[in-house]
């Protein structure tokens, strides 16, 4: 077990380079790691093909066209004087069924403008305190890392001193054996 903070023989460039040379072949040994990998094909769209085909269509620097409006349009039958009145029911019921359309976009407008300011503000609020409180946990994490660290160099410090006291015993007992004996 190293202590870095007393073992100062690590810090040269040769152990660097031996502890690096085994991290990568470690690494290796693992295999890819895909959350690593930056730009791994990530199939976004893979139920949604419109979704996909303009995702495609995107990234290679085309335009998606805008919006079919077509089928919004208020046409009267092809031929109007000789339509059917089946061709002029359909018409008409196109003719309802943008209307009702229109009817909820309107509902829909004025309900935003009567609630939606409210709303925002309230959503922007709980997204406020929720990255308050996000920051928050983060700082008292960071706090009890620093007071770790401190802790763990405070005891390695500690620890260092008694293995110099030791050794320095070690040297003496082992000078002095010398001595006796020779």
């Amino acid at each position: 077990m190293a202590l870095p903070y007393v073992d100062k023989e690590y810090e040269s460039e040769a152990a660097k380079a031996y502890v690096s040379s085994l991290i990568a072949s470690e690494l290796q040994a693992m295999g890819p790691n895909r959350r690593a990998l930056p730009g791994t094909d990530i199939s976004l769209f893979s139920n949604a093909p419109n979704s996909r085909r303009f995702s495609k269509q995107q990234h290679r620097g085309g335009s998606i066209g805008g919006i079919d409006t077509t089928r919004f349009r208020l046409e009267p039958p092809s031929h109007a004087q000789t339509a059917s009145e089946d061709q002029w029911a359909a018409a008409v019921a196109n003719a309802h069924a943008q209307l009702e359309v229109q009817l909820a976009r309107i509902a829909t407008l004025e309900l935003v403008s009567a609630f939606g300011a409210n709303q925002w503000k309230i959503a922007n609020f709980q997204l406020e305190s929720m990255v308050a409180r996000v920051r928050a946990e983060a700082d008292a994490v960071k706090a009890e890392l620093l007071a770790l660290n401190k802790d763990r160099k405070t005891d390695q410090l500690r620890a260092g001193a008694e293995l110099a006291r030791l050794d320095e015993k070690w040297n003496d007992l082992v000078d002095r054996v010398l001595r006796a004996g020779g």
